[in-house]
């Protein structure tokens, strides 16, 4: 499975890492994920010519 999400800009994405960061959403994570499996990547668009 598969999950992109998006955001404005970088200040927007650490705002979302800071909301999520709460203890309640990895006891509720742990009721569903498999954090051993579980990656991350993080991608930045970059315009390089036209």
């Amino acid at each position: 499975m598969v999950t992109e999400l998006g955001w404005t800009d970088r200040d927007a994405f650490q705002a979302w890492m800071q909301a999520v960061s709460d203890e309640r959403v990895a006891v509720d994570e742990a009721r569903f994920l498999d954090r051993s499996r579980t990656r991350a990547v993080l991608i930045d668009d970059r315009v390089t010519a036209g």
